[in-house]
């Protein structure tokens, strides 16, 4: 399995998953609506448009899967070879791990959001219906997703980086 093939495959994981917390979403979100009276006056359709955005990007993941992992590892230098370096396995890592903490951090931080709203009163700000520790996890999911995209985004001067760093620490030792 080359590391194009790795990347496709864990993309196409990805996509599962976002069709899978899309739908624990619209649920968490219909099931505030009907316990609570403050969010009676919002059409169910929009929660229905969102799950319906999630599963639109899950659908591009699936079918672009094999363009986007060559995309994202356009830089390795021989992406079809058979065997791995160094490289290759540390920008894989990278893209996989950035993939991850979006995952653990967009749908916890949608979740926290739209109880926000459905249980911010009328003339209260969403943050100020937070709290302390509200505020503190939205702030922690939004950092987590903004390492996310870094990792993925960046993935080659991370490996660089690495690759530089253990090659300046073992002459170092050496």
């Amino acid at each position: 399995m080359t590391p194009k093939h790795f990347v496709a495959v864990c993309l196409r994981l990805f996509a599962l998953w976002l069709i899978i917390s899309g739908l624990q979403l619209f649920f968490i979100a219909t099931a505030l609506k009907t316990f609570n009276t403050e969010l009676g006056s919002s059409p169910i359709w929009m929660f229905a448009v969102i799950w319906s955005v999630i599963l639109l990007i899950a659908f591009i993941l699936w079918i672009f899967s094999a363009p986007l992992a060559t995309g994202l590892l356009s830089g390795v230098p021989r992406p079809q070879a058979s065997s791995l370096s160094l490289g290759d396995i540390i920008v894989a890592g990278c893209v996989l791990l950035g993939l991850w903490w979006l995952k653990e951090a967009l749908i916890p931080f949608l979740n926290l959001w739209f109880k926000a709203v459905a249980l911010s009163s009328d003339g209260q700000s969403v943050f100020a219906s937070f709290g302390p520790t509200g505020k503190i996890s939205m702030t922690l999911y939004l950092v987590e997703m903004i390492a996310g995209c870094f990792f993925v985004s960046r993935p080659f001067d991370i490996a660089r980086w690495v690759i530089r760093r253990g090659a300046a620490l073992q002459a170092e030792a050496g």
